[in-house]
């Protein structure tokens, strides 16, 4: 199969001149954040860099959407022997007026609605330009999961610049990526890439693309704002 060797759907977006049309290799996305100590207090924090590491995924350097190539092999790869919360969210909590059922309905649906982790596929279609122009890619194992990273901080008013409070951590097994529809039209595909990565699509998100004989993108849902 042969794919795009750079991405061409944004060749007449005037915004997109200011950036390198090429693919490049996903950086930052998981960082070790550098801090220092600031005045202030023990818990006072200050940014001082980042260590840049690099992911086994591509990226459009406009629009950050993954390479086609890169999305098929992870939509590709074999699903976990084990079922994750989505693919068994178990029975339904039978109906009875009490606190513990409540409870228990909210885990269930909280299951039931979970984004898959035994494989990798994709959610949340965006329709918020009126058609599926995007797909957010769930369940890319992280190759390194226990690495432990800065994912955020408490803060509030009034504090100096660049200063933080209490750091928060955490480890990540999964990362997520997406995908911009509009490079199912960039120009370089052969015929057999191109029907794979619609078929694959179509498998994980439920919706059918295609292109007509005008080099359009068509696209046939359940229903307006459709999402698995």
């Amino acid at each position: 199969m042969i794919f795009p060797e750079r991405p061409t759907c944004h060749d007449a977006d005037w915004q997109a001149k200011r950036f390198k049309d090429r693919w490049e290799w996903r950086q930052a996305f998981i960082r070790s954040d550098l801090y220092e100590p600031a005045e202030g207090g023990e818990d006072w924090w200050r940014k001082s860099g980042e260590e840049k590491v690099f992911l086994p995924w591509r990226e459009c350097a406009y629009c950050g959407s993954v390479h086609p190539q890169d999305l098929l092999e992870m939509l590709g790869q074999p699903k976990s022997a084990d079922p994750c919360p989505a693919c068994d969210p178990g029975p339904e909590p039978e109906i009875r007026m009490s606190a513990d059922w409540a409870r228990e309905h909210v885990l269930w649906t909280g299951r039931l609605n979970s984004h898959h982790t035994c494989r990798t596929t994709l959610g949340g279609a965006d329709w918020k330009y009126g058609w599926p122009h995007k797909f957010y890619v769930y369940g890319i194992r992280n190759p390194d999961p226990n690495r432990e990273r800065v994912v955020g901080h408490t803060g509030g008013g009034g504090l100096p610049s660049g200063v933080v409070t209490r750091l928060v951590s955490a480890k990540e097994p999964f990362l997520s990526a997406k995908f911009y529809n509009v490079h199912l039209t960039d120009d370089g595909f052969d015929d057999e890439a191109r029907a794979a990565l619609f078929a694959a699509v179509e498998e994980h998100g439920g919706i059918k693309f295609s292109i007509d004989d005008e080099g359009r993108l068509k696209y046939r849902a359940p229903h307006y704002d459709y999402q698995r």
